[in-house]
């Protein structure tokens, strides 16, 4: 049997241990007198729990000593549990016949038991485990008990010392806890539990030993999906305290080999190395050059069956192109690749999916012609050109969401608190995640700033600006400044799909949200941005890790139509963080110039001419403002409260306390105004008041009387009557005509009284 590894070719930094074993004699075999003694001892001593006598601790003095020091070190509660531990051992090495010096990594997890459970069926006892288990951690270097349950903080207490070991975790819990982590209840031992682990995996109890080697060690160790995210918790407070770098990486994000998910089965090895050297060379975007990898892969296992002699592109002829043109066009999901869970085996691939795999053979084509790989037999660009009756297929969907669905989006993502983040109503995959400030500021910039969601997750910690209308003007322009409300707002958008990095004015709501959360943010970790490779601080970020990719279409917006009461989708499909800024610059196109839109929007014109044309912050402000975007959805009214009313009980007889203005000529004392069908064209029923009955209360009871404003949502007919005059307003009265009002009879009927 090979003996293991002694402490001291472990190399340590801060911490030292109080043991040598190797000033020990470590011969792995029993001496005669030692064998003859410990047969003596278990015969007498029935399973050999009883005391060691002086004769038999003298003879068995070369295996009694090293554990006897061992134990000394350790910090147990109880001096009988040293007693156990030395028992159990001699019990053991009597009954393998070798010393504990030759015991494998093996004869200890038999001896030491996977479970409580085994450990009691070998020995017949309830206690002495994990003492026995810290024994061999300190004297043997035995550290295969990954395995094995028990409990991590218990051992590290006991190797260490309690109190060192608590103070370290102290240190850890504290920043953890000022990162915004939840270091209470159950998820406090979590921390623990890992916090010892990786002391015991790098043989010391101080955190500033730890090296980002050692965590990964332990960390691949690790199983539970909850102690992989308590593990990148210890690396955010140690890179917070300055013993790392960085927080490492999840496993699943770290060291992606394309194809390593089994994608590769299927297709000639040639084949699947000549697009894993084009996948590590292309300089595409990362999605593209994943998507054209396993379409190559595809190609590769439509080769394997149909054409299995041909291996290499250089093997390709126009024929042959054809041929795969041709296939393409009719493949079905789940034919020449593995479906994935949102897919339907058998479905027929759409036009997209069809294009997209014929340009991943251009591309791939091309770049091997260019890079000298292969020799140009054909024109690849032609071969693998999409089919005309393929790409009439490809035509912008429909994405804007009603005008209706989104005002209420609007008012609830400007409404909900905390309380409605805890709800137990609440929809999508835990949005209360992150704090509420957060959560409104992300979703303020969705209904507010059409971006895309990459462009949103990519969004950096300053990104507001604040400016007085002048300053935007550019030198020597002597045109007036237009009259607008306060300071422009400005938000820097990084660079994006377009490459450019680019400013657009918002609502001054937006700045305020994202100031406010700016405000309470933790200090986060920095982050390589992938397109610039900067290093920079994300707006939103939390715990050292970016906002999820997905969580604004699975978390934030399902949240969102939930407060508002609306579905999450509609005739078009579900609504999505691209669909919302769809629905954005379609009402804004309505009074923005097209090279303002243009510019507001970031898009990258394929229009020479339109790619030149540029607009000024200073227009785009002022065409912004000119937009009432915010404000087009509702409408203003004047209400005037009877306090006296209130307070002396005739409101609740039936007597009018609150009368809404309809215009020069009347008011309206309907309690439900807002919801009434008339507001916009009253027929007087008889809630209705004349201006000279209001006027005459107002001035026999002026000091009870309390003026305020209110904000009604309007219906696209009422707001086309405010909006666009007379006409508009005679076809509200006409849609109205036969529609009851609050008093009952109809328009029409009111009329012919």
């Amino acid at each position: 049997m090979k003996a293991l590894k002694s402490p001291s070719d472990v190399k340590q930094q801060g911490w030292s241990w109080p043991l040598n074993p190797e000033i020990y004699d470590q011969c792995p075999e029993l001496r005669p007198a030692e064998r003859l003694e410990l047969g003596y001892w278990t015969y007498h001593n029935g399973r050999g729990y009883g005391i060691i006598s002086e004769s038999t601790a003298e003879v068995l003095q070369r295996l009694v000593q090293p554990i006897n020091d061992t134990i000394a070190t350790l910090d147990f509660p109880y001096p009988y549990d040293g007693r156990i531990v030395l028992q159990l051992m001699l019990l053991e090495m009597q009954r393998r016949q070798t010393s504990f010096w030759a015991w494998s990594s093996a004869d200890w997890i038999e001896t030491i038991g996977k479970s409580h459970k085994e450990f009691q069926q070998r020995f017949n006892k309830a206690s002495g485990r994990q003492h026995l288990l810290a024994t061999a951690y300190v004297l043997m270097n035995f550290m295969d008990f990954w395995g094995l349950a028990f409990e991590k903080s218990g051992l590290a207490a006991k190797v260490f010392g309690k109190d060192r070991v608590n103070a370290e975790i102290e240190r850890v819990l504290t920043v953890l806890s000022e990162q915004g982590y939840d270091v209470e209840g159950e998820q406090s031992h979590q921390y623990r539990a890992v916090i010892c682990e990786a002391m015991l995996s790098n043989r010391s109890p101080y955190l500033t030993d730890l090296t980002e080697e050692s965590l990964d060690i332990a960390r691949k160790q690790l199983t539970s999906k909850k102690h992989q995210h308590s593990f990148m918790a210890l690396s955010v407070a140690l890179e917070r305290l300055g013993i790392l770098d960085r927080p490492i990486q999840r496993l699943n994000q770290e060291n992606r080999t394309p194809g390593s998910n089994g994608a590769m089965e299927g297709v000639d090895p040639e084949w699947a190395e000549l697009c894993l050297r084009w996948f590590h060379i292309s300089t595409l975007a990362d999605t593209t050059r994943s998507g054209y990898f396993y379409s190559l892969l595809l190609a590769g296992r439509w080769l394997a069956q149909k054409h299995p002699e041909v291996t290499h592109p250089n093997q390709w002829t126009r024929s042959l192109a054809a041929e795969y043109v041709g296939a393409v066009n009719r493949m079905v999901v789940g034919e020449y690749s593995k479906p994935s869970r949102h897919q339907i085996v058998g479905q027929p691939f759409s036009a997209r999916t069809k294009s997209g795999c014929l340009a991943a053979m251009r591309t791939f084509f091309f770049d091997c012609r260019e890079w000298e790989w292969i020799e140009e037999k054909f024109n690849a660009q032609s071969a693998f050109a999409t089919p005309k009756p393929v790409k009439a297929l490809i035509q912008p969907k429909p994405k804007q969401i009603d005008d209706t669905v989104w005002a209420k989006l609007l008012a609830a993502g400007l409404s909900f608190n905390s309380d409605d983040l805890d709800s137990p109503n609440t929809c999508g995959e835990r949005p209360h995640w992150y704090p509420a400030e957060m959560i409104r500021a992300l979703a303020v910039v969705w209904l507010f700033c059409g971006l895309r969601k990459d462009d949103i997750r990519s969004l950096r910690v300053g990104c507001i600006r604040w400016i007085e209308p002048d300053q935007v003007k550019p030198d020597g322009d002597e045109t007036p400044t237009p009259d607008l409300e306060g300071r422009i707002c400005l938000l820097d958008i990084p660079p994006g799909k377009n490459g450019r990095p680019h400013t657009k004015a918002v609502d001054a709501i937006v700045g305020k949200a994202i100031q406010a959360w700016e405000t309470i943010r933790p200090e986060q970790s920095l982050f390589t941005d992938r397109r610039t490779s900067e290093q920079v601080h994300y707006l939103f970020a939390y715990r050292s890790q970016r906002l999820g990719d997905p969580y604004l279409n699975k978390s934030l917006i399902p949240f969102l139509c939930n407060q508002a009461g609306v579905p999450e989708q509609d005739i078009h499909g579900k609504i999505t963080s691209h669909r919302g800024r769809h629905t954005i610059l379609t009402q804004l196109s309505q009074f923005m110039t097209i090279p303002q839109l243009q510019s507001w929007s970031g898009h990258k014109s394929t229009d020479a001419l339109m790619h030149y044309l540029q607009t000024t912050l200073l227009k785009q402000a002022e065409a912004y403002q000119k937009s009432d975007y915010f404000k087009r959805n509702q409408r203003t009214f004047e209400v005037l409260i009877d306090r006296e009313a209130i307070t002396t009980g005739t409101a609740a007889q039936g007597e009018p306390w609150q009368y809404h203005k309809l215009s020069e000529q009347g008011y309206c004392v309907y309690d439900f105004f807002d919801h009434c069908p008339h507001k916009m064209a009253c027929p007087q029923c008889r809630f209705y008041r004349p201006n000279s009955v209001v006027l005459q209360k107002l001035q026999q009871n002026k000091a009870n009387l309390q003026k305020m404003l209110i904000e009604i949502e309007l219906t696209d007919d009422e707001r086309a009557a405010v909006e666009e005059g007379v006409q508009a307003f005679d076809l509200l009265c006409e849609k109205l005509a036969d529609v009851q009002t609050p008093e009952g009879p109809t328009p029409r009927q009111l009329r012919s009284v």
